[in-house]
């Protein structure tokens, strides 16, 4: 690709073809979206679904314009899914592709080719003073300046984490769930999987809710499928996982990296996703160390 050097920041979604139902009936259905310095945003790749944001719905290989979209801060493609999403340096957030279950959050369940704004709760505004966003498979979660969270989009998993299970396409506030709040507070980072969500609290705990069924939440309990309502993840011994700077969320998996640089994996190790040097398909449903390169 030509005309992108002056990148700041690049994300992808979609499907790689890398797993043997997609090679053998879709193929590669994945996009690239690159945020440049002058707050523009390119994109290339898949486009059935508007993923590219360039007004058309044909898939190319050159690269686009997402049409309308200037003083970006921040892009996200979805996990698995088809659609994307921006935020503003003002704020606001924009999003384009496929809507189905709302995930684009304009109140409505129609696909767009172009950028439309992301509604505020009640639809009768916009959602304001956003700082972060994160995209799922086919649900979107966006962080306040204020450190709470909205989330909006398929919801069957609890993923919305508003302690029920119906779809919304506006956003609704992340309660607080085993937090102890009416709403969770003080976060300072979000990322959505496929059916889970996470959140990192400014204390350095990890947060999540979601489908449980690989061990996503990370709770040590694989009794519970799943929860609509944030709860804590844990170790082995019940104690939580504390001191991480960052987190991230695969499709089944979560990921977490602490203040000493190791890097803790739960849920499912789907193509060795978890990092323990075996191919295995198994659950994890609490934090492990990541091995190193030499096994250990």
């Amino acid at each position: 690709a030509t005309g992108i050097s002056t990148a700041v920041q690049v994300a992808g979604g979609g499907k790689s073809g890398s797993d043997d139902w997609h090679v053998n009936n879709i193929g590669n259905t994945g996009y690239t979206y690159i945020l440049k310095e002058d707050g523009t945003v390119s994109s290339l790749g898949y486009n059935v679904n508007g993923e590219l944001g360039n007004g058309a719905n044909t898939s190319t290989t050159n690269v686009c314009t997402v049409q309308g979209l200037t003083n970006v801060a921040q892009i996200a493609g979805s996990k698995d899914g088809n659609f994307g999403a921006a935020v503003k340096k003002n704020g606001t957030i924009w999003t384009w592709g496929q809507n189905t279950y709302g995930q684009l959050g304009n109140g409505s369940s129609v696909n767009s080719m172009l950028p439309v704004q992301v509604k505020s709760a009640d639809g009768n505004s916009f959602l304001a003073d956003i700082v972060q966003i994160s995209a799922g498979y086919v649900h979107s979660m966006a962080l306040k300046k204020d450190g709470t969270v909205l989330a909006w989009g398929r919801n069957d998993g609890g993923q919305l984490g508003n302690n029920n299970t119906s779809n919304k396409s506006l956003p609704v506030q992340v309660k607080g769930g085993a937090s102890g709040s009416e709403y969770l507070t003080d976060v300072v980072q979000v990322t959505a999987g496929n059916w889970h969500s996470m959140a990192l609290k400014a204390n350095g705990t990890v947060w999540t809710w979601g489908e449980n069924t690989y061990g996503e939440l990370g709770i040590n309990d694989k009794t519970v499928t799943q929860s609509g309502a944030p709860v804590q993840v844990v170790l082995d011994n019940g104690s939580p996982l504390e001191d991480v700077i960052d987190i991230s969320a695969n499709i089944y998996a979560a990921y977490a990296l602490t203040r000493d640089g190791s890097v803790y994996a739960w849920g499912r190790n789907y193509y060795a996703a978890l990092g323990q040097g075996t191919g295995s398909d198994y659950y994890q449903y609490y934090p492990i160390k990541v091995k190193s390169t030499d096994g250990n």
